[in-house]
């Protein structure tokens, strides 16, 4: 199943980027490249490095309050140790999966660990979903506005759902309970309360969240301003919420394709051009891929590690 899943992304992300390619001037792309400002990409590729700290800050509140207390700086290994499987390789499976085996066999309950990874994306996905409906109002040149209304009130309302409905699951029947899904849903969804209802650690996790997805924001900001944008920097940044957002659907290989797609289709409605933005595109992707690095060492390289086989990440994944 999962050759056929890699064989679609595969299949969109070469579309994709064949679609682009016939839509950008390879001499003007080529011109804008050279002329980058040196100072703003490092500073874009300064400011993306704090990405995987913020995770990992994220992740070990997370799992501090679900009651694993794992070493601080094993939780820093683990989490760029993910980001950079997550983007050196197809799907996002691989590095969270390997930050599961990795934390499970440093002691922490399995259960335990499966259900803060993905809390962590959910908490993501809401501070994401929260960032789309604020940037809304300035897509009416794209959508109209009671679309953008109607749209806004769907993502609130379906993000506030599902988080509801997650944190009541336990209610169940307790003769669900003998199916192994439903007691790990009932651990999730006691585990959901236990995080989000918390005054000391809900606000936390919520504003390392916005953190962690304004800072991909403002490396994107300062890259499309040293490839030429003629634009303000607020204006590059409300803008960006729906790029990143279109960069995490699972139909690309590391979000490449989707989301320079995405950044030509935001930008684009303020007059920055086609070539522009792709650069800004790629060139986060690749900044990405620097800053994880160490992630690379950490795995590989540390005395202690110690690799775990493609079927034990799949099994801490589906756990």
């Amino acid at each position: 199943m999962w050759r056929i899943v890699l064989a679609v992304k595969v299949i969109v992300t070469i579309g994709l980027l064949a679609w682009l390619v016939s839509k950008v001037d390879p001499a003007s792309l080529l011109q804008q490249l050279t002329r980058g400002d040196a100072l703003l990409l490092l500073a874009g590729t300064a400011v993306l490095a704090l990405s995987p700290l913020l995770g990992a800050l994220r992740w070990r509140l997370i799992l501090r309050r679900l009651g694993a207390a794992l070493p601080t700086a094993g939780v820093v290994q683990w989490t760029y140790a993910g980001v950079f499987f997550n983007q050196v390789l197809p799907a996002t499976v691989g590095g969270d999966g390997l930050r599961i085996w990795l934390a499970s066999r440093a002691g922490a309950p399995l259960a335990t660990v499966v259900n803060s990874v993905v809390l962590d994306r959910a908490a993501m996905v809401l501070s994401l979903v929260a960032l789309v409906v604020a940037s809304a109002p300035w897509f009416g040149a794209l959508v109209p506005r009671p679309q953008l209304i109607l749209l806004g009130a769907l993502l609130l309302g379906g993000a506030a759902g599902g988080l509801a409905f997650v944190m009541a699951a336990d209610a169940m029947p307790k003769s669900f309970l003998r199916w192994r899904l439903a007691r790990w849903v009932a651990s999730l969804s006691r585990d959901t309360r236990s995080l989000f209802l918390n005054l000391r650690s809900g606000p936390g996790i919520v504003l390392l969240s916005v953190a962690s997805v304004i800072n991909i924001m403002l490396s994107i900001c300062l890259f499309a301003l040293a490839f030429g944008a003629r634009a303000s920097g607020l204006e590059i940044l409300v803008l960006l919420p729906p790029v990143i957002a279109a960069s995490t659907l699972p139909i690309s290989i590391g979000g490449w394709g989707t989301r320079e797609v995405a950044m030509i289709a935001a930008l684009g409605t303020i007059g920055i051009p086609a070539e522009t933005a792709v650069l800004a595109s790629v060139w986060l992707g690749l900044a990405s891929i620097v800053t994880s690095l160490p992630g690379a060492f950490f795995h590989f390289f540390s005395p202690k590690a110690t690799r775990p086989s493609r079927a034990e990440l799949a099994h801490g994944a589906d756990s």
